[in-house]
């Protein structure tokens, strides 16, 4: 019964705030997914020479399905690789789309999963 509420729930903030992004596993094909992704702008650290990368998080249902097969898509945590599979979005809201590498697993639960993007 608690994972039908956290599914629910995971729909429910996913048609509130998601968008339609790329998932490609490693060696394979890509797949359309919904994701709540968060951008953080490009911060210089104090005394470094260059800036940093905006950094980027998604959230995703936490099911193997596509965009087309039930509305949302997701990521099973079980078929991520770590540091191989990309994530496909925009840096920035309205801008050119980028692969990025899913750098770490931040929480799961049986509903949804967040990743960290490289």
């Amino acid at each position: 019964m608690v994972d039908l509420q956290l599914d629910s729930d995971a729909e429910a903030a996913l048609d509130l705030w998601g968008e339609q992004v790329t998932y490609t596993p490693s060696g394979g094909t890509g797949r359309a997914i919904v994701a709540i992704v968060t951008r953080e702008p490009a911060a210089q650290p104090p005394g470094a020479p260059r800036g940093q990368a905006p950094s980027l998080t998604v959230q995703v249902t936490n099911r193997a399905t596509a965009y087309g097969d039930d509305g949302y898509g997701g990521i099973a945590v079980t078929e991520i690789d770590t540091h191989a599979d990309t994530v496909t979005l925009p840096g920035r809201e309205g801008g050119d789309t980028q692969a990025r590498r899913i750098a770490e697993i931040i929480e799961q639960d049986a509903g949804m999963v967040r990743l960290r993007l490289a």
